[in-house]
């Protein structure tokens, strides 16, 4: 039971580019995705983790006005990638799947993440840490945010 003089205190954390470092593992995903359909992306290898960044912007951009679902945001960025609009969804579905395997699986915390958590050990506050994070697939984001934040020793 609160009382009006007990506050709650929410911590929260943006999870990209604060605790997780999304822009390497980004980088390093694409460059695979590439090479995994090498011959098929629209695009040069050099420069192209750059390139796919602004794709993932241009069309996420689009899904945050409403304009498309992120299932179509996710399809945009496959058909422009490839540069064939006439790919069916399930073929999008599918490659879009090989570039987030791959992601998820170089997806890290920061070196100072673990410390930085680490300093509300026993803190009443650490019960109610708040993650903010710009993907729609909560339950998948969570697990790869919690996968990335126990290898780097933290809770």
């Amino acid at each position: 039971m609160f009382s009006a003089r007990t506050f709650l205190r929410m911590i929260f954390f943006d999870i990209d580019g604060t605790l997780i470092d999304h822009a390497s593992a980004s980088a390093l995903a694409s460059l695979s995705f590439y090479d995994h359909f090498f011959g098929g992306v629209a695009f040069p290898r050099e420069g192209f983790p750059e390139v796919w960044e602004g794709i993932v912007d241009k069309h996420f951009n689009r899904y945050c006005r409403g304009e498309i679902s992120i299932w179509e945001q996710r399809r945009s960025r496959m058909r422009e990638v490839f540069g064939d609009e006439s790919l069916p969804d399930w073929e999008c579905d599918s490659r879009y799947e090989v570039y987030m395997q791959e992601y998820e699986s170089l997806t890290r915390a920061y070196v100072d993440a673990a410390p930085c958590l680490n300093e509300f050990e026993g803190n009443a506050a650490r019960n109610h840490f708040k993650w903010c994070t710009r993907s729609a697939d909560r339950e998948t984001r969570s697990r790869r945010i919690a996968e990335a934040v126990f290898r780097a020793g933290v809770l």
